[in-house]
């Protein structure tokens, strides 16, 4: 289970979290995320 932190427009924590899968990311709301890549 992955709990995503709430940011505003700027990038701020809202305080607020969600489930991911469970719940959507409200509107005009984010959530921060990072692919990781491994190249041979």
């Amino acid at each position: 289970m992955e709990i995503w932190d709430i940011l505003d427009s700027e990038g701020n924590q809202t305080g607020k979290t969600i489930v991911k899968g469970e719940e959507n990311v409200p509107e005009g709301f984010y959530h921060l995320g990072a692919d990781v890549w491994i190249k041979k």
